[in-house]
């Protein structure tokens, strides 16, 4: 049992240094059989934690606290004991008194944050973590919780240097690359889930659907995404091109063709569109024309297409069209776009020699361009030409950027791919408005480069290790490929059986590819090794309720929800379960706490139910009317995205 275990040694470590060290003091100026008692007791209680036996702990440390009520490590120890017990609220109260009593106290301090945090309060849990790394820098699970309450509360730029810090930290290589992939994972998956709860049918969260539906190659779906972003921001910088490629990945050559040029007509150097012109050009079969928008390229934002090099072009060319396209560029006088073309054509024909050497010849135009650059004064000019180096260096060197020169130097160097700065400014940006839509889109793509970057990383130094195959399997599971997320978690758990998330995540998967047996079989494996894990329990529990055996799930769900309050997505399942077995009351406490989530009336009519056999009819109806009106909204959404497909 993982938590237990890691409890166990840190109490253990503690209650021994506690032991010993106040001795005498401990003692006080109590009589001899006073002072036997509060030694026995103290030590049973020792025994009982290293024990697990959490309960009898309790009951002897509030006997010492009774006899003795200053004792700070008493105190200290039946606060980690209801911490271990999932009680947080008692936690906190014990554990702050001994903070307060001596500030100065390791486990105090650090299993007060790890209670806030387990109560939901991020907040408040971060400033006793920050006062544990000040008594300890080097203690990685502070540390980590400091960085996840700071995400949390939506410090991001905190967060991401803490994660960093980690990650430098980490000896096993492997799992540095994976942990902070996966921690720039999740903060990309929050700063999604708060731009689609928060602004669902803005520009910027139509533009994100339409990301993740062109990723998945759903052409169609992806341009009806940002057809309805346009509507609702007709110029908005990028959204045009955004448009116009997937349009051209899904064959429709003419009406992409119109979207790049509505981008160039708007912003005659956006780099993007100028690509995607070029491209058109190959798909006609002319290549000297697709020449001259990677000249206006090569002239204002050299560095965009070094990025772009590996990716172009992104449509589908015949080996003997790109063959003849490479014999049309013969006559053309050498330059870096010829180059740029050339070993593009040359790699889609299947010449690799010709290929590499007009790469190298590019490679040495790019150095060249670098040198030259370098004598550029940077200027407001060279952000409204993409010249994205020069740009990025002027907007660096001002002494205080507004918000807009804050999201214009994120783009800038997202553009020319240097990630980790681009989500530093985006992140700034979001410090200066919350309220910043914009600033949550690009800060969750950046965030995703990154986790890219990592998973690139882990793959190429480490192809065969598990925890490859584990952030494969995240990645495609954000990415809405769960069936290729099943496959990357069976391989991580061949590699790594005795790993309770892997069959943790699996048994999620089954559940929501309904493989029942399956998902009972994986889920029974991570509760055997980690049974006090949140996220199991809860899964355990809806698999039950799913199978219409609510009275079994029941438990499962109480006690995910004792070990993690902030679970949310549990409360709309146990408050189902609650209501299958007659306690409407229960019911309705756990589904009002979770309507917030409801998009299509579902869980409103759950509630409508609750009240209703609560005998509170007017409750209900105010719910069954939420309900109708989340069910003809999404019925209009769904409709709307089925008719585009259709007329396309």
């Amino acid at each position: 049992m993982k938590l237990r275990k890691r409890l166990r040694l840190v109490l253990f470590l503690w209650a021994l240094a506690l032991y010993i060290v106040p001795g005498v003091r401990l003692l006080g100026q109590r009589t001899s059989a006073d002072q036997r008692e509060v030694v026995q007791r103290f030590h049973d209680a020792q025994a009982d934690m290293q024990s697990g036996r959490f309960d009898a702990a309790i009951e002897q440390f509030k006997t010492v606290l009774k006899l003795q009520p200053n004792l700070v490590e008493a105190r200290v120890n039946l606060g980690l004991a209801y911490h271990a017990q999932g009680n947080y609220a008692l936690a906190v109260e014990e554990l702050s008194q001994a903070a307060k009593q001596r500030p100065n106290l390791l486990p105090a301090n650090l299993f007060l944050g790890l209670s806030y945090m387990k109560l939901g309060s991020a907040g408040r849990a971060i400033a006793p973590l920050d006062r544990a790394l000040a008594i300890e820098p080097s203690n990685r699970e502070a540390r980590r919780a400091l960085a996840t309450a700071e995400m949390s509360e939506g410090y991001y730029t905190k967060a991401a240097a803490q994660f960093r810090r980690l990650a430098a930290t980490e000896p096993n290589k492997p799992d540095a690359w994976f942990t902070l992939g996966r921690d720039y994972l999740q903060m990309a998956k929050q700063l999604t889930s708060e731009l689609s709860l928060r602004f669902r049918d803005s520009a910027w969260s139509l533009r994100l659907a339409g990301d993740v539906l062109g990723e998945r190659k759903l052409w169609n779906n992806a341009a009806f995404a940002y057809q309805k972003a346009l509507r609702v921001e007709p110029t908005q910088p990028g959204l045009h091109s955004a448009l116009g490629k997937v349009l051209l990945r899904g064959g429709k050559t003419r009406e992409a063709e119109q979207e790049f040029e509505a981008e160039l007509s708007r912003d005659p150097f956006e780099p993007s569109a100028l690509l995607g012109v070029a491209e058109v050009h190959l798909l006609k079969g002319e290549a000297q024309p697709a020449l001259d928008p990677i000249r206006k390229i090569w002239k204002s934002a050299p560095s965009f297409l070094v990025q772009a090099e590996s990716d172009f072009p992104a449509v589908d060319l015949s080996p003997a069209s790109a063959r003849q396209m490479a014999t049309q560029l013969g006559s053309v006088r050498p330059s870096p776009a010829r180059q740029f073309l050339l070993s593009a054509l040359f790699r889609v024909s299947g010449n690799r020699q010709r290929a590499s050497q007009e790469q190298l010849g590019f490679e040495r135009s790019v150095k060249s361009a670098v040198a030259s650059g370098q004598k550029v004064a940077p200027s407001r000019s060279a952000c409204e030409e993409h010249h994205g180096l020069l740009c990025a260096q002027f907007l660096a060197n001002q002494k205080q950027l507004r918000l807009t020169d804050l999201l214009l130097l994120g783009r800038t160097l997202f553009t020319i791919r240097q990630d980790s700065a681009a989500a530093d400014a985006f992140s700034a940006a979001l410090d200066h408005d919350k309220n910043s839509p914009e600033a949550m889109y690009w800060l969750s793509r950046s965030y995703l480069r990154l986790t890219d970057a990592c998973f690139g990383q882990l793959t190429a130094s480490y192809p065969n290790s598990w925890r490859t195959h584990e952030l494969k399997g995240e990645v495609f599971h954000l990415r809405q490929r769960d069936k290729d997320a099943i496959v990357e978690y069976q391989a991580a758990e061949r590699l790594n059986p005795q790993d309770a998330k892997i069959h943790e995540a699996l048994g999620g998967l089954f559940l929501d590819e309904q493989a029942v047996e399956e998902a009972n079989s994986e889920l029974k494996r991570a509760l055997r090794l980690d049974p006090a894990a949140p996220r199991s329990l809860y899964l355990m529990g809806w698999l039950y309720v799913l199978q219409r055996e609510p009275a079994k799930g029941i438990p499962y769900l109480e006690a995910a929800l004792r070990y993690d309050p902030s679970l949310l997505e549990a409360r709309p399942v146990l408050g189902k379960a609650y209501l299958s077995v007659g306690k409407p009351a229960l019911a309705v406490a756990q589904l009002e706490r979770s309507v917030g989530i409801d998009r299509y009336g579902d869980l409103h009519y759950q509630l409508y139910e609750a009240y209703r056999e609560e005998g509170k009819p007017a409750l209900a109806a105010q719910a069954l009317a939420r309900s109708q009106e989340l069910r003809r909204k999404s019925a209009v959404d769904d409709q709307a995205k089925i008719r585009a497909a259709y007329q396309q």
